[in-house]
């Protein structure tokens, strides 16, 4: 998983893998006993097939199976990971909001 930047992040790597090639990976970038929060990445070229719905289904799945709270996480501007979360009917439980430059 050193292609993906993943072999320091997770034990636990959900890929799809192809004649040898990794195309699309999810792991636990945070994870207690309680919960755990996704962070999925698929190869451009393989990108738009439906890829990481399957390797964050797993993945999800895996933790839920363990009596771990699956949390699927994206940027507000990400339309693209905001349609993956659509497209597994995912739950929008909170936004978070950074405000920066504040002086008092």
């Amino acid at each position: 998983m050193k292609c993906f930047g993943f072999d320091k992040l997770a034990d636990e790597v959900y890929a799809v893998e192809y004649d040898g090639v990794i195309m699309s990976t999810c792991v636990s970038i945070r994870q207690n006993a309680d919960s755990a929060e996704s962070w999925v990445f698929t190869k451009p070229e393989y990108r738009r097939r439906g890829l990481a719905r399957l390797v964050v289904a797993a993945w999800a799945k895996n933790a839920i199976q363990n009596g771990i709270i699956p949390f699927y996480s994206h940027e507000i501007d990400n339309t693209t990971s905001a349609g993956l979360a659509s497209k597994l009917e995912l739950i929008p439980v909170f936004e978070e909001i950074g405000i920066e430059g504040v002086t008092g």
